[in-house]
C-alpha cells in the first residue's frame, strides 16, 4: 500500500497473507507484553489462545467480514498494527472502531503510526455504511492521544478504572470523529 524509507528502513503498510497469522500473533503478543496499559486483552490470556484462534482472526480479516487489520512491515519484520471493527446490527452498522494500535518501541516517531492511521481511515472512508469512527485510549499514552487527535479524533468521555493491572487503575478517553 504505502512505502516510505526511514533512515534506511523500508516500511510497507498491507495486510498479511493468510500463512502469516504466526507473524501477526508474535506482534500481538509482543503489544500485549510491552503496552500492558493500552489493550483490554492481557498477554496472559492471549498466549492461552489456540493458534485456530489467531487463524481465524487473520481469515476475518482478510475477508473483511466485520474487522480489517492492517500491518506496518520493516522488509519481513511485523513492527506495527492497526484494526478495525463493524457490526451488522440495523443501529450500529454505521459504526467503525478503532482497535490495537500498536508500534513496535524501537519504531516509534518515525511517522509509521501516521502510515497505520492512514490506512485504517481511508478504509472506513471508503465503506459507505460507515459514519462514525470511535477508538479507546488509555490518558497515559500522550503520543497516542496526540495521533489521534491530529486526525481528526475528539475526545467526547472519559471512562475512570476502565482497566486494573495488578492493583493499578487506568483511565481511558472515549473519542470519536465523524466521516470526512
Amino acid at each position: 500500500m504505502s512505502l516510505r524509507k526511514f533512515n534506511k528502513m523500508n516500511i510497507t503498510i498491507s495486510r498479511l497473507n493468510l500463512d502469516e497469522w504466526s507473524k501477526y500473533k508474535k506482534l500481538r503478543l509482543e503489544a500485549l507484553k510491552n503496552e500492558p496499559s493500552s489493550f483490554s486483552s492481557s498477554y496472559e490470556d492471549s498466549l492461552k489462545s489456540p493458534n485456530d484462534k489467531w487463524k481465524e482472526e487473520l481469515q476475518k480479516s482478510h475477508n473483511e467480514d466485520s474487522i480489517v487489520m492492517f500491518f506496518a512491515k520493516d522488509g519481513g519484520r511485523l513492527v506495527g498494527m492497526i484494526g478495525a471493527f463493524w457490526q451488522d446490527k440495523e443501529k450500529t452498522k454505521h459504526i467503525g472502531n478503532i482497535f490495537g494500535v500498536y508500534v513496535n518501541p524501537g519504531y516509534r516517531g518515525k511517522g509509521i503510526g501516521k502510515l497505520l492511521m492512514e490506512a485504517i481511515l481511508n478504509k472506513l472512508n471508503d465503506m459507505p455504511q460507515i459514519e462514525k469512527i470511535k477508538l479507546g485510549v488509555v490518558m497515559q499514552q500522550t503520543p497516542a492521544l496526540k495521533l489521534y487527535e491530529k486526525y481528526g479524533f475528539k475526545i467526547i468521555g472519559k471512562c475512570t478504572k476502565e482497566l486494573k493491572i495488578g492493583n493499578e487503575y487506568y483511565d481511558e478517553y472515549l473519542m470519536e470523529q465523524f466521516k470526512r
